[in-house]
């Protein structure tokens, strides 16, 4: 998903006072920027099939939900280095997702030992 420069930029525009701290409730802010920012990235220099993928993209509450549980600190915030770990989670998951699903249709099937391995891997 882009380039460390779009996920700091990101970040730090979603700080309160450029603080190094972003609240929870900001995370999905952040992460609608850096789709954005990726999405016009993609689009100068890489192929079609990724800008689709990032279009279809839509961060729901229930995962927002999980995210901020795994990675806010007792305190409510997140520092970029749990930012990161965030967006690289999101991405390993898209990233088996659509290893799964060729027709690109945004459904998939599988055993239960295959979800538990692809749950487990993120």
């Amino acid at each position: 998903m882009c380039s460390l420069k779009y996920w700091q930029a990101a970040f730090k525009n979603h700080t309160k006072e450029k603080t190094g701290i972003l609240k929870a409730e900001r995370l999905r802010d952040a992460l609608l920027e850096i789709i954005y920012q990726c999405l016009i990235f993609t689009f100068i220099h890489i192929s079609n099939i990724r800008i689709i993928f990032l279009l279809g993209f839509q961060l729901n509450t229930d995962v927002l939900s999980i995210l901020i549980l795994r990675y806010m600190r007792k305190d409510g915030t997140l520092r970029f280095g749990d930012f990161v770990s965030a967006i690289l989670h999101l991405s390993d998951a898209f990233g088996i997702f659509e290893s799964k699903d060729p027709l690109q249709n945004g459904t998939i099937k599988l055993s239960l030992t295959e979800w538990l391995r692809s749950s487990l891997m993120c």
